[in-house]
């Protein structure tokens, strides 16, 4: 019940708050959508399709986080020296022009961001993606050295990055009574480490197989539901 609240809440949003430029509007009030999304907008919501992905392993949501993740780097990217601007291209111009990390009640557009970037690189294998976490990394890296405790969110995105890391990939039929129960044995546990993905064999599996070549041949075996458990894509 509560993943299916999720993805009617997400669904809502990605109908709704969406502009004509593809991006993403910041509120939404009485039919009205209005105000161009800033980074964090766009950073809390790619995360939260991440999340939804590894919940319902409906692929549509990786899709769009993909989609979305793009759409945020073009906006506030800095292709010159890392990491986010807190206003991007779409937005009002702003006298100041800041790059936010601090994690304070909320974690900052750039601590998310960052472990998004990390956790769809893993899942998708792009190169494009990695290299952009690392320049977030020498972006920031001297500011959190300084005080990490003000950086507690930008310190989870590290210890992901120093790794290691681990990709699990399940294979298999959806509606299988094995594959439900090994999809929960995972998410039951609090993996902070991890990318998880769901390779079906119909044509969400080929969808997948898609956006992250590196499952294609990763398949169940016997007809059973069958776990892979990788580091390092070994």
């Amino acid at each position: 019940a509560l993943s299916e609240a999720a993805c009617r809440a997400a669904d809502f949003i990605l109908e709704r708050l969406r502009t004509p430029q593809g991006g993403l509007y910041r509120r939404y009030r009485e039919g009205e959508a209005a105000i161009s999304g800033f980074l964090e907008d766009y950073a809390f919501l790619v995360w939260g399709l991440i999340e939804l992905y590894e919940a319902t392993f409906q692929v549509r949501y990786l899709e769009e986080a993909l989609r979305l993740n793009q759409v945020m780097i073009k906006f506030f990217g800095d292709d010159e020296k890392g990491g986010f601007y807190f206003s991007g291209r779409d937005n009002e111009a702003l006298i100041a022009h800041p790059k936010e990390l601090y994690d304070g009640a909320t974690p900052s557009g750039n601590s998310v961001a960052a472990l998004n970037l990390l956790r769809l690189a893993r899942m998708t294998g792009k190169s494009d993606l990695e290299e952009k976490t690392e320049r977030l990394v020498q972006a920031f890296s001297a500011v959190v050295a300084e005080a990490p405790m003000a950086f507690t969110q930008f310190l989870n995105f590290l210890d992901f990055y120093l790794g290691p890391g681990q990709e699990i990939i399940l294979a298999g039929d959806p509606a299988w009574e094995t594959s439900r129960a090994m999809a929960a044995a995972i998410q039951q546990k609090f993996h902070p480490n991890k990318i998880l993905l769901f390779r079906a064999e119909d044509d969400t599996g080929e969808k997948l197989s898609a956006l992250c070549p590196f499952v294609k041949e990763m398949k169940s075996i016997g007809r059973k539901a069958t776990a892979y458990l990788c580091e390092g894509y070994s």
